[in-house]
């Protein structure tokens, strides 16, 4: 096993940060009406995508600053889509749909 370089892992940690800055962006009207930044659950997400990019940079031995970032991009992009929740009801596509101020928060809705 390779030793521990900080570097690669805050690398690693900046690129597991890039999935949830985009999905963050893409559902900015819904995080402001709904308030996901006052509940814990989602610093709880947040942390757990950064550190999985982080470790998995670290694992796979990243040779330079890009690659670091791209092992940190892909772990938790991959692995919030794995865990997912979307709505796969092809007939009726609004049929689970729950009005924005009534959502809890879920991780598994928020990364899908």
């Amino acid at each position: 096993m390779q030793d521990f370089n900080i570097y690669i892992f805050i690398l690693g940690c900046i690129g597991g940060l890039v999935p949830e800055l985009i999905r963050f962006t893409k559902k900015y009207s819904e995080v402001r009406q709904r308030g996901y930044l006052k509940d814990y659950k989602y610093y709880i997400n947040v942390i757990i995508l950064c550190l999985l990019g982080g470790l998995i940079a670290w694992l796979l031995d990243a040779e330079d600053k890009l690659q670091a970032v791209l092992y940190g991009f892909s772990a938790p992009e991959i692995f919030s889509r794995l865990a997912s929740k979307e709505n796969t009801n092809t007939r009726e596509p609004n049929a689970n749909v729950v009005p924005i101020a009534k959502r809890r928060f879920s991780m598994r809705y928020w990364w899908s």
